[in-house]
């Protein structure tokens, strides 16, 4: 056997085995630019038995492949949120322009921005017009395609943290009635009637039980909510006034959270401001209301949503089919 035929015995095994190796990275490497490598709903099991739609990395590679560009092409799968090209932007800026300059960059920024990235890309749309909620620097904001306007929230407390997810805030409710939580209404509300007997009447809570039959508020009944407090509920009357202030949004999730407005704006002022029960509360309610109704592209009369509430409570506005507002909420690191 002539040295030649020994060699390609030893190296077409082995470059095709490299073969297979550089391919099989190169779709990790794809797949992670795209969903994300630590997505909870994308583990790498599930994008490698081929259950995902819309997106193939096999077909991506075999593109990039042809074209005279494979980088870019390659780029190309990452999101088109304005979020992730601003981070990745600034990513640019402390790794690269601020390098040798006076300006120190800390490992700990370079780490948070890569987090953030990874965070972004388990967002699994591109549209340009959504609604993101900056769950530790306290803000919600309303991107459109050409502007994006900001509103301060508060969010959940550490006891009772805002949980983070994606949905679509399908319509909202004016001056609604609240249906108060059992945790709230067991651990919160129900031990105040004890040195404030009135506490329910004077704040329009209605007492229930768990058939939805109305419980006349007194001495004796308040004994025996308190007895078995689980089978009893409470709820507060629709108005303006009312803990969910002037608006509240729906959008569904299984934490039975969601977005609305609060009476108490005077927490507004204050820099962190984790103080709910894990839904989030929002300033200047009203503005987002009607900045929602208007991308709605709806015929809707365009009444001022303050005033049509003071109106009409419990009023719910829907939105177009198909025309629901994506709103996500990542957990930032800042």
């Amino acid at each position: 056997m002539t040295l030649p035929g020994i060699l390609v015995k030893r190296v077409l095994p082995e470059k095709a085995g490299f073969d297979i190796l550089l391919t099989d990275a190169m779709l990790t490497f794809i797949n992670n630019l795209h969903y994300g490598k630590l997505n909870p709903d994308y583990s790498s099991i599930k994008i490698d038995s081929g259950n995902t739609t819309g997106f193939l990395a096999e077909t991506v590679l075999a593109a990039a492949l042809q074209q005279k560009n494979f980088i870019k092409t390659l780029l190309s799968v990452q999101p088109k949120l304005k979020a992730y090209t601003d981070l990745q932007f600034h990513l640019h800026l402390l790794t690269g322009l601020y390098t040798g300059d006076c300006y120190e960059v800390s490992d700990s920024d370079i780490r948070k921005i890569a987090v953030n990235l990874e965070r972004l890309r388990w967002i699994k749309d591109n549209d340009t017009t959504y609604i993101h909620i900056n769950i530790p620097s306290f803000t919600l904001e309303f991107h459109q395609p050409d502007t994006v306007y900001q509103f301060k929230v508060i969010i959940g407390k550490p006891a009772a943290p805002t949980p983070t997810l994606e949905s679509a805030i399908a319509y909202f409710t004016t001056a609604p009635e609240w249906k108060v939580p059992p945790k709230i209404f067991i651990k919160e509300l129900l031990p105040r009637t004890r040195n404030n007997p009135d506490y329910f009447r004077k704040n329009n809570y209605t007492i229930y039980d768990y058939k939805g039959n109305y419980i006349e508020d007194n001495a004796a009944n308040r004994a025996m909510v308190r007895r078995d407090p689980g089978n009893y509920g409470i709820r507060q009357s629709a108005g303006f006034d009312n803990s969910l202030g002037l608006i509240v949004f729906r959008f569904p999730n299984i934490y039975d959270v969601y977005l609305h407005d609060t009476p108490e704006q005077q927490l507004f002022k204050k820099e962190a401001r984790a103080y709910s029960h894990g839904c989030i509360r929002v300033e200047q309610a009203e503005k987002l209301a009607e900045l929602l109704l208007a991308n709605d592209a709806s015929n809707r009369q365009n009444t001022r949503i303050k005033k049509r509430a003071e109106k009409v409570y419990n009023q719910e506005l829907l939105f177009k089919k198909g025309r629901a507002h994506k709103n996500h909420l990542p957990y930032m690191q800042c």
